[in-house]
Order: C-alpha cells, then structure tokens, then sequence
C-alpha cells in the first residue's frame, strides 16, 4: 500500500515545483546519459528515487482543469538567470565548443532569453544558440569600432575648423 495524503509532511513548496521544473526542463534538453547521471547525482539527493517517481506519472491522468497554459502556448521567459555583460564575458573568454560542452542548452535558452526578453524558437540547437551571440556581438564590437573612427575623425574636423 502506498503513501496516503495523512503520511505526507508538507505538500510540494512553489519553490520545489520551482526545482522540479527546472530539473525536468534540464533533463529534457540534455544529449548524453552521462551527463543526465552526472546533472542528477548534482542536482537530486537520491536520483534512482526521483526517476522511478518520474516513470510513475501518466500524462493523461493529469487534471486538465487545473493546468493554467498561456493561449500563446509561450514558457516563462527566465531572464533573471544571467545578465548581458554576463554573457558577454563567456563568450569573449571562451571557444565555441568549449561553451557548449560547458553550458547545456536550457543554460544557453535562459542566456538568450536573458539578453533578448524573450525565449528562443523551440528548434533552436545550442549550434544555433551560440552562432547568434557571437554574431550579436561581433556586430557590438564592429559598432564600437566604427563609433571611435567617427570620434576621432571629428576630432580632427574640429582641429582643422579652428
């Protein structure tokens, strides 16, 4: 016999709904099952538990009039996770294929949707993800550059007007 609602301590925290929201979303977006083992063994106290609990859901059994989803269809946009000047110093510091071993692709959507206010088309690879940072600010750096040409050309349109 199972677990009835007298045996349970406390219901789950809108913090822990938090938690096993991202844990999902994580697992969800993760390739390899090395790092599903590694991201749980970090993430979860006893994951062998978690993940039979897991299989035990069935989708269909969820009360459809509880659930609350955007007519969009859209996610919550998590851009508290990371600021610009953030992501900035990742990728000025680090390769490519050195942010994408390191930062799995639900880490690169919060970066992107940190930076740009809203989430990433759904289709988008952490290949993808990465291409439009570094052009991003690639074009930045092009600006900056073009902005000190310009200062310093009117620096010297003035020196000549004098």
């Amino acid at each position: 016999m199972g677990l009835t609602r007298d045996h349970i301590d406390k219901y789950l925290t809108r913090d822990n709904i938090d938690s096993l929201n991202y844990i999902i979303s994580v697992l969800n977006e993760i390739e390899g099952e090395e790092e599903k083992k590694e991201f749980l063994d970090k993430h979860v106290e006893t994951p062998a538990l978690f993940l039979k609990a897991l299989k035990k859901l069935k989708k269909n059994k969820i009360p459809k009039s509880n659930i609350q989803l955007q007519k969009s269809g859209t996610q919550n946009i998590e851009t508290d996770s990371y600021k610009e000047n953030e992501v900035y110093d990742i990728f000025e510091q680090k390769d490519n294929k050195v942010i994408m071993k390191e930062y799995s692709l639900a880490e690169l959507k919060q970066m992107y949707a940190s930076v740009y206010n809203r989430n990433p088309a759904s289709g988008y690879t952490k290949e993808r993800i990465v291409s439009i940072f570094r052009n991003r600010f690639h074009a930045m750096n092009r600006t900056a550059a073009f902005m000190e040409v310009a200062g310093e050309r009117e620096k010297e349109n003035n020196k000549l007007l004098r």
